[in-house]
């Protein structure tokens, strides 16, 4: 992988905080476990939960490669931190849509974005990486696709409703676009533009979930 001197110090930043979230949807993945008795869904949370401890390990590999004597201050995680605090009180409440909304949808998504966003470099520089991205995309796609599917379903079975997971959102959003912001100087140090980001986050993301959330 071909990676520019100047360019070492915020992408191992970028995937520091890539690592935290992966590390947060395992635990969160495994929590969901508990909160259903359906075997199907319990199956992929369990397959889910192994694949987004393994996204983790790998970024903790790479991060040590490119920069392995420097990490972000706290502050850079602070966003994230609050996301995982609220999540987390949410399934102490066993609020299983709400952890889906908040996980597999809104963090998925933002997830599967920025990973989208390194394929895409990896695949210009012909770097032999860009099929193991690509795996990685993947399985967050399919993540964010069974959220999508399985939110649609408590919907129509009336265990959860769109008022109130619209009125949840918002701070989860909210936290969401914050992490964006907090990552922007790092993806221009890299000569990526945080808009575009921002942009493609809300495109992956139910439409009705904006008509209270967003003005």
């Amino acid at each position: 992988m071909l990676v520019k001197t100047k360019d070492r110090l915020p992408l191992s930043h970028l995937l520091e905080f890539l690592k935290q979230g992966e590390q947060l949807a395992h635990e969160c993945a495994t929590f969901q476990k508990t909160l259903t008795c359906d075997p199907r869904i319990q199956y992929f949370l369990h397959q889910q939960a192994a694949q987004e401890a393994f996204h983790a390990i790998t970024f903790k590999a790479v991060v040590a490669w490119l920069a392995p004597r420097s990490s972000p201050s706290a502050t850079f995680f602070q966003p994230l931190k609050e996301y995982r605090r609220r999540l987390m009180v949410a399934v102490q409440r066993k609020e299983f849509a709400e952890t889906i909304l908040a996980e597999q949808i809104i963090l998925e998504g933002l997830g599967e974005v920025i990973l989208k966003k390194i394929e895409t470099g990896l695949v210009k520089q012909h770097s032999p990486f860009r099929q193991f991205a690509r795996l990685l995309v993947n399985q967050e796609i399919a993540h964010h696709a069974f959220g999508d599917r399985l939110l649609t379903r408590l919907l129509a079975q009336e265990h959860t409703t769109e008022s109130f997971l619209q009125e949840r959102a918002k701070d989860y959003l909210y936290l969401a676009e914050s992490m964006l912001n907090t990552i922007s100087d790092q993806l221009m140090t890299i000569d990526e533009n945080p808009v575009g980001y921002l942009t493609d986050f809300h495109r992956s993301l139910p439409n009705w979930i904006y008509s209270q959330s967003i003005s």
